[in-house]
C-alpha cells in the first residue's frame, strides 16, 4: 500500500524543444545541399559524355569524308550533318583532320554547357586521337 510520502512523480514529455528541431533542420539542409551538388556534378558529367560522343562521331566523319588539313563542319546554322547535336546541346561544331599522327581537333560551341565542355576538354587533354576545344 502506498502512502503519500512514497508518491512517484512521472514527468510527462510535452514535445520536442526548439533546439532539437533546429538541429534536425540543419542536418536536413546540409544533406540537401550535398545531394544537389552531387546531382549537378552527375548531370555535368552526363552532358560531357554526350558532347564527347558527338565529337567522336564528328571526328570519324572528318577523317573519312573531310579533306586533310581543312575544317569539316559537323553542325552549323544549316543543320546537323552527324546527328545528335541537339540532344548534346551543341550549336556549332567543326573538326579539323591534319594527319594520322595528330589528334583531330574538334571545336564545339554549346550554349549553357560551359561546365560540361570543360569536363570534355579535360578528358581529351591527353587523348592521342581527339581534342575538344571550346569555340
Amino acid at each position: 500500500m502506498r502512502t503519500n510520502k512514497q508518491h512517484v512523480s512521472l514527468k510527462q514529455e510535452q514535445g520536442r524543444s526548439m533546439v532539437e528541431m533546429l538541429g534536425v533542420l540543419a542536418i536536413i539542409g546540409v544533406l540537401s545541399i550535398g545531394g544537389l551538388t552531387a546531382y549537378t556534378s552527375a548531370m555535368n558529367r552526363h552532358d560531357a559524355n554526350k558532347i564527347l560522343d558527338y565529337a567522336a562521331k564528328c571526328a570519324v566523319i572528318a577523317r573519312t569524308d573531310g579533306t586533310v588539313g581543312s575544317a569539316y563542319t559537323c553542325v552549323d546554322t544549316n543543320g546537323d550533318k552527324v546527328g545528335g547535336a541537339e540532344e548534346a546541346g551543341i550549336t556549332a561544331a567543326t573538326a579539323t583532320y591534319t594527319d594520322d599522327d595528330t589528334p583531330i581537333a574538334v571545336s564545339i560551341t554549346a550554349a549553357d554547357k560551359a561546365d560540361a565542355l570543360e569536363i570534355a576538354e579535360d578528358k581529351t587533354a591527353s587523348n592521342n586521337d581527339l581534342r575538344i576545344n571550346e569555340s
